[in-house]
Parts: C-alpha cells; structure tokens; sequence
C-alpha cells in the first residue's frame, strides 16, 4: 500500500517530478459526482480528491515527497477550509473519528502519512500554538507569523535544532 512505501512509489513512478505531476492531474481534474443514482454521496470534493473518503487523507502529504511542500501547504489550508463548527462540518462522516483526526493532526502542522512507522510528514500549521501532553513530556508547536495568508513555512525545528527535510 503506498502510504507504507512512499520511496518505493516515488522510485516506480520515475522520480519526484513524476510524481508531482500525478498529483496535479489528481487535484486537477474534474471530480465525477453521479454515483449512477444522482446523488453526490462524497463530499469534499478538491479536483479528483475527495476529502470526504477517508482513505485519501495522506495524499496531499505526498507532495513533499514529490519535493513540492509548498503545493502539499497550499493544498492543506483549501481542505482545512472545509472543515466548521456546525453540524454540517466535516465534509463526510465521521468513521471511528479519521475525520476529526485529520483536521486536528494537519491543523498542527503534521500528519502520520504511514500510521506504522512513527514519521510525520509536515504540512501546514492552522494553530498559532498547541500544547499536547505526552508521557514522555509536552510537545509545543508554535508557528510564528502563520496567517490566512501567510500560510507557507519558511522554516521548521525540532528541539530547538532546524530540520531539512519535511519530516519529523
């Protein structure tokens, strides 16, 4: 499955610019809403991405795999956009929480795109800072100047050290 061997995908593929592409014409292309019974039953709909199907969370964490984290940044604040407080607002049902779960890890900044192997990919913070309480102590995550439309990381560090990469 490839959230489990996303190198492994970027290598089938051709590279980190193939996939790039594959995830433009995803998020690009006209999304199909007749289910045969007219009735649009996904909701959520960005291009061929349907937020509403929870299996597909990951995908927009896949661009910084393809070396593009700005797209996957961009991408994230557009599907964080459709989330709301009312009763309307997930955009699909809540199965056993995923949906809940997406927006609170990607309003932090981060998503598990492999559940398995402890790696989270960063995307696009929402929050201006969160405390979480782990056993092993508290993580903070503070994002400096995050606005609606400073919504681009420029830079990241963990334990006061700067990362390279787009993985923590």
């Amino acid at each position: 499955m490839v959230p489990h061997d996303v190198p492994g995908l970027v290598d089938l593929l051709g590279g980190q610019s193939a996939l790039s592409e594959k995830l433009d014409t995803y998020f690009e292309r006209s999304a199909v809403t007749d289910h045969s019974g007219g009735r649009d039953l996904e909701t959520g709909h960005l291009g061929g991405h349907v937020q509403g199907n929870e299996p597909g969370h990951h995908i927009p964490y896949l661009y910084n795999a393809a070396g593009a984290p700005w797209r996957a940044q961009e991408l994230l604040d557009r599907l964080m956009a459709m989330y709301g407080t009312g009763a309307d607002g997930l955009p699909g049902n809540d199965d056993v929480g995923q949906m809940s779960a997406w927006f609170v890890f990607s309003a932090l900044g981060f998503y598990p795109v492999d559940s398995c192997d402890g790696v989270y990919s960063i995307g696009r913070p929402l929050l201006r800072r969160a405390v979480l309480q782990l056993a092993s102590g508290s993580l903070h995550v503070i994002a400096h100047n995050q606005s609606l439309t400073n919504k681009y990381l420029q830079s990241a560090s963990w334990n006061g050290k700067p990362l390279s990469g787009f993985d923590i």
